[in-house]
């Protein structure tokens, strides 16, 4: 009982264990202050110098300068070959510079906030414009002289097998003109379409081949030395036949030549 005493004294002397210390707070970093964003400042208009001159560096007046860009502005130069072209934008613009007698020039010119600046132009001198073409002749009256032309003395079977070549349907190769008569060789792979000639009487001999000519909507076969007249105003066609080329020799009288 009495070691009982003694444990209850010694205990209830014995000092109360404090409790732990709380844990220490993070330290905070504080935000950051935003400061308000400075309105960039207003572009600066510039005006821009212009001088324009010629290729030989002299003045070039009258000049008409016209700048195309953010904006648009058009002046025209002095005596001196000097213009102003006033406020303008910054950014960048195609300058022309045009003028009577001068070939027109174009540059791309860039104009920076509050920088004057000058832009210069040597223009070359334009070509001279053509000669107006010459007035037609006056036609040929029935009272004109008749002219005659060159002689030609020529083989017309040398001429019309050097004109075989080629796939046309028909070519006509120029044989020789004099007065009111014009001679040529008319080759016929095909076809000569349907033709009537108003004012020309025209007259077909067969050199070689064989072929088929329609006067006036009949057919008449031509074998190597048929003759066949066509009168002016009347219709007429030439068609091959067989397998070979049909060479005529063509006049045609009527119009000069």
């Amino acid at each position: 009982m009495l070691a009982l005493i003694t444990l209850l004294v010694v205990t209830a002397q014995q000092p109360a264990t404090p409790p732990p210390a709380p844990a220490p707070k993070p330290a905070t970093t504080p935000a950051p202050v935003r400061r308000a964003a400075r309105p960039a400042p207003a572009p600066v208009p510039v005006n821009v110098e212009v001088r324009v001159g010629d290729s030989a560096g002299a003045p070039a007046a009258g000049v008409t300068v016209t700048a195309a860009g953010p904006l648009s502005r058009t002046s025209r130069s002095n005596d001196e070959g000097k213009l102003t072209l006033w406020a303008m934008t910054p950014g960048t613009y195609r300058v022309t510079a045009e003028g009577e007698g001068f070939v027109t020039l174009e540059k791309e010119v860039i104009v920076v906030t509050g920088k004057p600046m000058t832009v210069d132009f040597a223009l070359a001198a334009a070509p001279p414009p053509p000669p107006p073409p010459a007035p037609d002749p006056p036609p040929a009256s029935e009272d004109d002289p008749i002219e005659p032309g060159p002689v030609r003395l020529l083989s017309l079977l040398d001429l019309a097998e050097k004109s075989l070549g080629g796939r046309d349907a028909f070519k006509t190769v120029p044989v020789g003109c004099s007065g009111l008569s014009r001679s040529e060789l008319l080759v016929v792979r095909d076809s000569k379409p349907a033709t009537t000639m108003p004012d020309a009487d025209e007259s077909f001999y067969l050199i070689a081949g064989e072929a088929t000519i329609n006067v006036g909507g009949k057919d008449q076969a031509l074998t190597p030395g048929w003759f066949s007249l066509v009168p002016r105003g009347t219709s007429y066609s030439v068609t091959r036949k067989g397998r070979n080329p049909a060479i005529l020799l063509m006049v045609t009288a009527g119009p000069r030549c």
